[in-house]
């Protein structure tokens, strides 16, 4: 009995671990093997060296354009996480110019909304940031993921027991701001 018990625990055990080392939270058509290292400060100072190499860059989205055949998404440039998703920082890498064969619907792919692309680097095209000339990399694209809005912190739900949990009734529940604090009682002026 011991042994088909301790035998039933190692084929569950093997079985997690397998479930969880094949999972991968890379969207699948995204996703490469193996993962490409190339960034884009290095891409940028010398694009001609690294002309048709496949890159997956992600960032946010500065404006988005469409021509008679493609479309040309400009974005501000940040690193990855591990589900190759951008992450947000104060500081980025640069820009590039992301180009996707087809229409790309631009009250979709708004200012400020996440994409992660897989391409190779094409030539690289200079255009105008204000008065400075930027030279974009220029990425031409094969897949791509728009990424969903992420949830501003203000609009998450706190249950105020596990904010203040000596506190006897929450007034409000769900009470929707980042903390819970009891209602203010105004004072009433005798007339």
């Amino acid at each position: 009995m011991k042994t088909l018990h301790s035998i039933l625990m190692t084929l569950a055990a093997a079985s997690i671990s397998g479930l969880l080392g094949g999972c991968s939270t890379v969207p699948e058509n995204i996703r490469l093997e193996p993962e490409p290292t190339l960034d884009i400060k290095t891409v940028t100072a010398s694009p001609e060296a690294h002309k048709g190499e496949t890159v997956r860059w992600g960032g946010v989205i500065v404006s988005t354009e469409n021509t008679k055949t493609d479309s040309r998404i400009e974005l501000v440039a940040y690193p990855l996480t591990g589900s190759a998703r951008p992450r947000i920082s104060s500081t980025s890498p640069g820009r590039f110019i992301a180009v996707i064969n087809g229409f790309v619907d631009p009250l979709v792919y708004t200012k400020g909304r996440e994409v992660t692309v897989v391409g190779v680097i094409k030539d690289p095209i200079d255009a105008d940031i204000g008065q400075y000339t930027y030279h974009y990399p220029v990425v031409q694209v094969s897949a791509y993921t728009l990424w969903p809005v992420r949830a501003k912190e203000t609009d998450r739900i706190i249950d105020p027991f596990w904010v203040y949990p000596w506190y006897p009734y929450p007034y409000y529940y769900p009470y929707h701001t980042r903390y819970w604090h009891p209602p203010v009682q105004k004072n009433k002026q005798t007339q």
